[in-house]
């Protein structure tokens, strides 16, 4: 779980892990990031996900300061990455969390696992 403070805009890291290890070759592809408030309704995301590591498969999530509000609430989040054409999701179970606060951690670095 991320713990992330309302209206922040540091960026959150995101390493995606295959069995707890990032994958061998390095994270080359298109990375589409769902992120959903804790309503359900999807929030976009669009040409705010980078690759901030290549070798160790994380990504930069830069939300806007109206991405992620509520208080309290939990937003889910899942990864998908189109490597070579051949596309693999992130983590492969359930979509993780982020939790929001009105104060306090701020981009904690969340491991992702398939």
């Amino acid at each position: 779980m991320i713990d992330y403070v309302e209206g922040d805009t540091d960026p959150i890291l995101i390493q995606l892990l295959s069995n707890g290890v990032p994958p061998v070759e390095p994270l080359t592809g298109g990375i589409i990031l769902t992120v959903r408030n804790g309503g359900g309704v999807v929030i976009d995301t669009t040409g705010k996900v980078t690759i901030a590591d290549a070798t160790e498969w994380i990504i930069a999530y830069r939300p806007d300061p109206g991405d992620l509000l509520e208080t309290g609430r939990i937003h889910r989040y899942h990864a998908t990455v189109d490597q070579g054409g051949v596309e693999r999701s992130f983590p492969g179970g359930p979509a993780d969390g982020i939790e929001v606060s009105s104060r306090g951690g701020g981009g904690t670095r969340r491991v992702s696992r398939v």
